[in-house]
């Protein structure tokens, strides 16, 4: 995790990691490389492999790097971790360097430009992203957002970016169908599952079942099949996710209870 901007007051960017379930073998070294991306996603260093050996499953592992001579902005670190003939694993994350060249950096973005955008990148951002977006100043915000969506972009040969006209849609939608109170329809469950997953092959809804208060049931057909269920547990219009199959989602078998006061 780099944790800090770096630059002409932190040359060097420290980076630290924890790494588990190493399966137990006679060759306890493992092949360590970096790199850095500048916010066109060029690779602007690359720091040759190391080896290092590790006592048993698992390691933890804290380098230094030099960025005294990358210039100002918004850029990734990747590291790939591998041992023996493995395919390596890699991990990216955001970090900013400030240079004195950074004076001379102008901001397109104004402030409101700045929030609305905020919003939107927030919604399928991970944590550590959001935490740097919300920490940077305009000029920062307006190269991580270049690189932010340029990164995920299907076509990056065309104008168009399919990905954030995706998501600009599915958050307006959000905002116009699911909305509750004061709350914001893209902060609800159902609006943050349909702006990080896109809009669902299927929606069955029910909501005159005896006994049972209301519910959806959004069906995703990717890799494999995805369930995500949301009910209107208080009876008052506002649905909550209650289970989903999917990895890193809450998950309860029993949520038809939840519905039924049971």
């Amino acid at each position: 995790n780099p944790s800090r901007r770096f630059g002409f007051l932190n040359p060097v960017l420290y980076v630290y990691f924890e790494i588990y379930g190493l399966a137990p073998a006679q060759d306890s070294l493992l092949s360590v490389a970096y790199s850095v991306e500048n916010d066109s996603g060029r690779t602007v260093k690359s720091v040759p492999a190391v080896s290092i050996r590790t006592p048993g499953t698992s390691a933890c592992i804290l380098h230094g790097i030099d960025v005294s001579t990358l210039r100002s902005g918004v850029h990734a670190l990747n590291v790939q971790v591998g041992r023996g003939s493995g395919m390596p694993v890699s991990l990216s994350r955001p970090f900013e360097i400030l240079q004195m060249d950074y004076l001379s950096l102008q901001p397109r973005l104004d402030r409101s430009q700045a929030e609305a955008a905020g919003r939107i990148l927030k919604s399928i951002a991970s944590p550590a992203e959001a935490a740097l977006y919300e920490d940077l100043p305009l000029a920062g915000k307006e190269q991580f957002l270049i690189r932010f969506w340029k990164r995920r972009d299907p076509t990056p040969g065309t104008p168009e970016n399919e990905a954030l006209e995706e998501v600009k849609r599915n958050h307006a939608y959000a905002d116009a169908h699911f909305g509750w109170g004061r709350q914001e329809g893209w902060t609800t469950d159902r609006g943050r599952v349909l702006i990080q997953y896109g809009m669902p092959d299927e929606i069955d809804r029910s909501v005159f079942e005896a006994e049972t208060k209301p519910y959806e049931v959004w069906t995703y057909q990717r890799e494999r099949l995805y369930l995500f269920v949301f009910g209107d547990v208080n009876g008052n219009g506002q649905y909550i996710l209650l289970h989903s199959n999917k990895e890193e989602e809450i998950r309860n078998e029993n949520w038809l209870s939840l519905l039924r006061g049971l």
